[in-house]
């Protein structure tokens, strides 16, 4: 009954974004949920894969637009999902008190829940969770300027903003599996949740697909803070920065050092740093 309620709240979701945007939400992960003896923690992967990555682009324009109460469920529901995930994956969890807690307090007989109780407990919860994001998309829905706004973010979506700035470098022709790889590192950027404008979210796209775009300098990092002595120096960071931009300008291997000597002290004396050959 609990995952007949889930996929109702799906399907609702799905005809509210249907009517306002012209496209629908990503489907549900029955099948692994409803498979027979399914294991809890498989569960909770295909749950956490569904509701964190692949309904994310949907769930954090509706959460935007919550109220109070509202975040309040969606916050505590990830909460939850992350600790149920985390719990097995890793080792030292810093939460897992809490999550072992929800974990005893699913039990209907005293003794260790089982895997269905845990699922049943979980499935309940993601209820309370897409109820609220049902709510948020009705409003939204019945709002032309909601409407208009939901398209605009749907047009705008993780891989078109990264693709925009690869495009800006000379980079967008990387293949495929790399550029998902840099969407998965934007979208789990933890300033990302603080951006407010499409302007902001470009300047993070920016960062991630510079930082993934980085070649290995041809020296350690710890050689070149030594060589400009300033190892434990916060400065550092800037000088290796400059250090990759000297070293995607061309000069690569010996040349590196010297460069960066000339760009380094012409930052310093506020002087455009003049590279030479």
């Amino acid at each position: 009954m609990t995952l007949s309620r889930v996929l109702d709240l799906v399907d609702e979701l799905n005809r509210t974004k249907q009517i306002a945007v012209g496209s629908g939400s990503p489907a549900f992960p029955t099948t692994q949920i409803d498979a027979p003896s399914v294991a809890f923690d498989d569960a909770v992967t295909a749950v956490w894969t569904w509701y964190e990555e692949e309904f994310r682009h949907d769930r954090l324009f509706l959460t935007a637009r919550a109220d109070r109460a509202q975040k309040a469920i969606l916050r505590d529901f990830s909460a939850l999902l992350d600790g149920q995930r985390h719990l097995k994956q890793h080792a030292g969890f810093s939460r897992s008190v809490q999550a072992m807690a929800w974990r005893c307090e699913a039990s209907t007989t005293g003794d260790e829940p089982s895997d269905a109780e845990l699922l049943q407990a979980l499935l309940s919860e993601l209820v309370t969770a897409l109820a609220a994001l049902a709510s948020v998309a009705e409003t939204v829905g019945r709002d032309v300027a909601g409407r208009d706004a939901w398209s605009g973010h749907e047009a705008r979506t993780p891989e078109s903003e990264v693709r925009a700035v690869l495009a800006d470098i000379g980079r967008d022709a990387l293949p495929q599996q790399r550029i998902d790889t840099i969407v998965r590192r934007f979208e789990g950027h933890p300033k990302l949740k603080h951006a407010q404008t499409p302007r902001d979210r470009t300047r993070i796209a920016a960062v991630v697909a510079i930082e993934m775009n980085l070649s290995p300098l041809p020296v350690s990092h710890s050689e070149i803070l030594d060589e400009f002595g300033v190892i434990g120096d916060p400065s550092g960071i800037a000088l290796l920065l400059v250090a990759h931009g000297v070293q995607e300008a061309g000069f690569t291997g010996t040349r590196l050092l010297p460069a960066l000597r000339r760009a380094w002290g012409g930052i310093h004396s506020n002087n455009a740093p003049r590279l030479g050959n």
